[in-house]
Parts: C-alpha cells; sequence; structure tokens
C-alpha cells in the first residue's frame, strides 16, 4: 500500500498523541531519520507541511478565515463563527484586514462561507440595475 504526505502526517500525529513532549519529540526524530533515508528529503518536507492540518483533524479543530474591513473584536469574531455553526474554542481564525469590503465581514470555513460584506451588497444591487429602490418616499405618502 502506498502512502501519500496527508496519511503520513496523520499517522506521525496519531502516533504521537498520548506521548510526553520529550517522547514525541524523539519519535518524530526518529521518523524523520527514516522517513528522510528511505523516502527523500522532498517527502519528509511534505510530510511535515501537511502535520498541522493532521493535527488539528485530530483533535476536532476547524480553520477560518475571516476578512473584515476593520479589526474585529473577539467577540464579532465569535458571533461570526456561531452563525456559521462552527465552534468558536475549537476553531482557528486567520483575521485579515481588507478595506475594500467597505463594511461587514466575509468568513470562510471548510464547508461554509458567509458574505455580510457592503461590498457584495452594492455588487448586487448594481448587476440588479438598482431595480426596486425607486425614489425615497416621504412621510405620508
Amino acid at each position: 500500500m502506498r502512502y501519500d504526505a496527508k496519511d503520513m502526517a496523520r499517522m506521525v500525529v496519531r502516533s504521537c498523541r498520548d506521548l510526553s513532549d520529550k517522547e514525541a519529540r524523539a519519535a518524530v526524530a526518529r521518523f524523520v531519520a527514516a522517513a528522510g533515508k528511505k523516502l527523500g528529503a522532498a517527502a519528509v518536507r511534505d510530510i511535515a507541511a501537511a502535520i498541522p492540518e493532521a493535527w488539528n483533524a485530530e483533535e476536532g479543530i476547524a480553520k477560518a478565515l475571516v476578512r473584515s474591513a476593520r479589526p474585529l473584536s473577539d467577540a464579532e469574531v465569535s458571533s461570526l463563527l456561531v452563525a456559521l455553526g462552527a465552534d468558536a474554542k475549537k476553531t482557528d481564525v486567520n483575521l485579515e484586514i481588507d478595506p475594500s469590503l467597505v463594511g461587514g465581514a466575509l468568513v470562510r470555513t471548510h464547508d461554509r462561507l458567509l458574505d455580510a460584506t457592503i461590498k457584495t451588497r452594492v455588487n448586487m444591487l448594481a448587476k440588479r440595475g438598482w431595480q426596486g429602490l425607486g425614489p425615497p418616499r416621504r412621510a405620508g405618502q
């Protein structure tokens, strides 16, 4: 059976899960030495690059990208994650500031996307030709 880098990373993470830090470091060092001889340095780099994703999967930690026009507080990020059904305590959040969004936020997780940006809303209105907006109504009309 042939394993790819992601499979090998999962095996490394699972084999080190119940070890102390010292034992895990020694086990990983042995693995790297053996894999380097058998598979080569490029394969070991690929496996090492896949380890954070394997660790997060093993621990049940999801990744999320939150892009907003301005910095968000922890409470604001948590409420966005809750809106997507994500557990804020088990989500590794990457925050990005993008002033072109004008306002609001865009949140992307593995399988969901929440786009509540002003930029997207304005673009949607522009595509529809601003239909339905009409002139403003005065009070009493």
